[in-house]
């Protein structure tokens, strides 16, 4: 034991410096690097929880515009029937009345009573310069009718197209 005794004590004493070295020298750094990492994980942790509050906050946008086209789509549908009574009213000239009027999708189906056929041409000038209705493509039917209404000889029909996006 004594051959060996002397060796084994120095290589013992050369373990322990090693690690006391160790210990002062790299334990700190590990701490700190551990302390980093730790940091690090809850960085990462709050940026993952951002992610998912991003997507979140993507989809509920997408439903909202979703919405949104679907809300402005039914005002659109909601709001044509008044709108087109409106345009009527302005284009229609003085010596002309409507005495029905008929809707279908973008088709409007009118007749009419006229005092001259220069009232017809001047509605057909006035739904020119429409920004909700548009010509016909054949010429409006004018022609006398019996048991006029006073002032009202003509009787007229025409087709008209709404425009694809009434103002």
């Amino acid at each position: 034991m004594r051959a060996y005794g002397w060796p084994c004590f120095a290589a013992a004493v050369a373990a322990l410096l090693i690690q006391g070295a160790v210990a002062v020298f790299l334990e700190p750094r590990l701490a700190k690097e551990a302390e980093a990492l730790a940091y690090m994980k809850g960085e990462a942790a709050t940026a993952a929880r951002g992610i998912e509050d991003l997507l979140d906050l993507r989809k509920t946008i997408t439903s909202a515009q979703t919405c949104h086209t679907v809300f402005s789509a039914f005002q659109e549908r909601r709001n044509l029937p008044t709108l087109i009574l409106g345009e009527l009213a302005r284009v229609r000239p003085d010596g002309l009345r409507f005495t029905f009027v008929d809707q279908r999708d973008a088709t409007l189906d009118l007749k009419g009573e006229a005092s001259s056929e220069l009232a017809i041409a001047e509605l057909l000038k006035r739904v020119d310069g429409s920004a909700v209705l548009e010509r016909p493509s054949p010429l409006p039917l004018a022609a006398p009718q019996a048991g006029s209404s006073p002032g009202y000889p003509l009787a007229f029909e025409v087709g008209l197209r709404i425009g694809s996006r009434p103002q």
